[in-house]
């Protein structure tokens, strides 16, 4: 995570969005409720082979024309670098056939104007730190994909599911992530759901998967700056960078803003990237500015069209051609809207006293997971389906 928990997943799950609570996280973006030391986590288990320590997934950069250039005050002793005494980690090939059961069943009652055929059966989350498919009409477990896939310490959230629904794709936060580099940077990884192998990517945020399968993108920090709340103890990672990986050839490429953040709510600063229903990417900023991207042309982030302004919203997926955002209470609640093209003002979905995680199916249905140990959202769309889990911080995809 990119250095701290604040209330935004809006503000990191809005300063640096995974609080007032690790709510910021989610959606994308500091350190205001402190948890464990990295140190102290526990194992994953064995499924999940690859640490977060790993090097990024090799794979052919190209560079974006706009210049890299890093502030002055940034101290040398702390260089945004991933260790490298692990082997490179791959990203595995979106191709396999899924292993999920058919879907068999429509869980919203009420087709969403953005969907596009019947709903998904199950969902993948995280309930008491494993990694579960569970049935969205009845709540149970259909299959264990992995044990201990969450140990302590540690939050996977922003799950991106491929659309054979094969593999997972995920940001991982970690406790006290504000005293380290690697750490505040967050992680992406892929989980096999055949296998519930999981391998590291690269350190980063936000990943999204495109309606092909065949593109992977998330938002990456090339710089690491001291806090200057506490320059001595305390880093930031504010995310100035979208990456695009091709997953069937493996090619990298990278576009990074020409004026880089010089803090985690800089406005400048990355919050979230996306797949738009026509292919295009879609990145927003701590403005509130959701940019389209052409990927043919490597022009500054800054300063392609602005489809959206939403400031004080936090983008966390597209749903047909709509765009999905939240918005985080002071006292850890959240709201879920949606915002149409043809109109700016957003519709609520979901109203919750707590966090929640949103997920969205590649036919657009929208799923929403909240702790049940706390009482249930508010629907205020009818074609949201809920899912109870156990424990507050986790992803959910279908």
């Amino acid at each position: 995570m990119n250095g701290r928990i604040n209330a935004q997943v809006g503000d990191r799950i809005a300063a640096a969005t995974f609080a007032v609570t690790l709510a910021v996280l989610a959606s994308g973006c500091g350190r205001e409720t402190e948890l464990v030391s990295p140190q102290s986590q526990t194992s994953v288990a064995t499924t999940a082979t690859t640490a977060p320590d790993a090097q990024p997934v090799v794979a052919t950069s190209t560079s974006a024309t706009v210049p890299l250039t890093t502030p002055s005050t940034v101290p040398s002793t702390l260089p945004l670098t991933v260790p490298s005494t692990s082997p490179p980690g791959t990203v595995p090939p979106s191709t396999a056939a899924s292993t999920s059961p058919p879907d068999t069943s429509t869980a919203p009652t009420t087709p969403s104007p953005d969907s596009r055929g019947p709903a998904p059966a199950t969902a993948f989350t995280v309930d008491r730190q494993d990694l579960l498919e569970r049935d969205v009409a009845s709540g149970a477990t259909v299959r264990v994909v992995t044990e201990g896939f969450a140990p302590d310490a540690t939050y996977p959230v922003v799950f991106a599911l491929t659309p054979d629904r094969s593999q997972l794709y995920f940001a991982e936060a970690i406790e006290d992530s504000w005293y380290s580099c690697e750490t505040s940077a967050g992680s992406v990884f892929v989980a096999d759901l055949a296998t519930g192998e999981r391998t590291y990517i690269g350190p980063g945020w936000a990943p999204a998967i495109d309606s092909t399968g065949t593109h992977l993108a998330y938002i990456e920090a090339s710089q690491c700056l001291p806090d200057p709340t506490a320059p001595e103890m305390f880093v930031l990672t504010p995310y100035d960078t979208v990456v695009v990986i091709d997953l069937m050839t493996g090619a990298r490429t990278d576009r990074t803003l020409a004026v880089l953040p010089t803090a985690e709510d800089d406005p400048n600063a990355l919050t979230w990237v996306g797949f738009d229903i026509d292919g295009s990417l879609l990145a927003s900023t701590w403005s509130g500015a959701v940019h389209r991207l052409d990927p043919s042309a490597l022009t500054d982030i800054g300063s392609a069209p602005v489809v959206a302004d939403i400031p004080g919203l936090n983008p966390v997926a597209t749903a047909g051609s709509a765009l999905i955002v939240m918005s985080f209470g002071d006292e850890g609640s959240s709201d879920v809207f949606r915002i149409d093209p043809a109109s700016p003002t957003p519709s609520l979905m979901v109203s919750s006293e707590s966090f929640v995680s949103v997920g969205v199916s590649a036919g657009g249905h929208v799923i929403v997971a909240y702790d049940d140990a706390l009482p249930p959202p508010v629907l205020a769309d009818a074609s949201v389906t809920l899912l109870p889990v156990t424990g507050l911080y986790t992803g959910i995809d279908w």
